[in-house]
């Protein structure tokens, strides 16, 4: 590194300087050359160099190798969770300052990236849960035939100690691991609507992916171009706009613009398409232009969007506003909702509710846990509106 970098231009935004000078810090404890490191990560030298100048922000994929080869450096001693999480924040901030179609394709990439992690997690978590569940099917038919094999010894044998010793063992033994059965359910159930989730978001960060794409080579209108035609419009007038847009590039453009108009603009747009465009984000994107919506704007979204995801976007909202607007929503929408969030947290919305919608929300949460598992749909994300 000696003398190999400049210092940074004073013209740099300072999203791009924090997260440049982070990574200079990191790159400086290797002790190796700008071309040394870049033969090591199979780069260019001119790559490596725009990367920690600034001029460029880097994938989150370099992020993460410069961390790893860091950690190697200190005697495997990795990143603690604060330091991830603001090179994590700085990333986001110099991908979201700017303006090129670069940046959202990167933003879009590393966040492909993210979800195609969770997908690969929650089909691990899939397989385990039907392993563990076969398991124990395959316990309790042993135990079964084993009983039968008891109750037929005391049958011919009428008084044998050790066998009622052992069948009323092999009893207790049977509901314990009955019950174990139904949480199992339970579990898989969930994870199996996880996955799916997980599915259906990389499918829609990859249509993404490719509006965006399409957009950069010349496609459409210039990413930037439309947000600042849209700045000038009304937001009425910006509503039509982006119902004429293919929902992909919609999202793109929602994500983009200033959470204000976009809030603004969302009001002038049909419920069932405005969340469409919102469950197309993930949640804390979602919370700028979600939090500046009126309660009844936000109860009228509620009513199409995935609860998952609604969980998601309510758990980011303070508690006195979150139960006032569950208090609002239908009782089923709610429960549906609660059912998604950490019970700790459900049960202190539920402490805020009115008495006779928390007995209904209570009853419906008891109904869905005691029901029968059911294989979720093929798509979990749909809705009440086509995409």
């Amino acid at each position: 590194m000696r003398g190999e970098l400049k210092p940074l231009p004073e013209a740099l935004p300072q999203a791009q300087r924090a997260l440049a000078q982070q990574l200079r810090a990191l790159f400086g404890g290797l002790g190796i050359s700008v071309t040394r490191y870049s033969a090591r990560v199979h780069l260019d030298k001119s790559v490596v160099s725009r990367y920690l100048s600034g001029s460029r922000v880097p994938p989150w994929a370099f992020v993460r190798e410069l961390l790893v080869h860091a950690t190697q450096e200190r005697d495997q001693t990795p990143p603690t969770v604060a330091v991830v999480s603001h090179l994590k924040t700085l990333h986001r901030a110099a991908l979201e300052a700017g303006n090129a179609t670069y940046h959202t394709l990167l933003l879009l990439q590393d966040q492909l990236a993210e979800a195609d992690q969770d997908a690969k997690r929650a089909k691990l978590r899939e397989r385990d849960l039907e392993l563990a569940l076969q398991t124990a099917h395959q316990r309790i038919a042993e135990m079964a035939v084993r009983e039968r094999e008891l109750q037929a010894a005391l049958e011919t044998a009428h008084e044998d100690g050790a066998a009622l010793e052992e069948l009323h063992a092999h009893g207790e033994d049977g509901d314990s691991l009955r019950g174990e059965v139904a949480r199992l359910e339970q579990e898989l159930e969930a994870a199996r609507r996880r996955h799916a989730q997980a599915e259906q978001r990389c499918m829609e960060l990859e249509r993404q992916l490719e509006a965006v794409q399409r957009t950069s080579d010349g496609a459409g209108m210039d990413l930037r171009l439309t947000l600042d035609a849209l700045a000038v419009l009304s937001p009425r007038q910006a509503a039509a706009e982006l119902g004429e847009m293919d929902r992909d590039w919609a999202a793109v453009v929602l994500r983009r613009m200033d959470p204000l108009h976009a809030a603004a603009t969302l009001a002038h747009v049909a419920p069932p398409m405005a969340a469409n465009l919102l469950g197309r984000m993930m949640s804390r994107e979602a919370l700028p232009i979600v939090s500046r919506l009126k309660p009844p704007q936000v109860l009228a979204l509620a009513e199409y969007m995935d609860p998952r995801w609604a969980a998601a976007v309510a758990r980011q909202l303070d508690t006195q506003s979150l139960a006032l607007l569950l208090n609002l929503l239908p009782a089923v929408r709610t429960a549906a909702v609660l059912g998604q969030m950490p019970p700790p947290e459900a049960t202190t919305l539920l402490e805020l509710m009115e008495p006779t919608k928390k007995a209904a929300v209570l009853e419906l949460v008891q109904h869905q846990a005691t029901r029968p598992t059911v294989h979720p749909p093929e798509d979990t994300a749909g809705d009440k509106d086509e995409r």
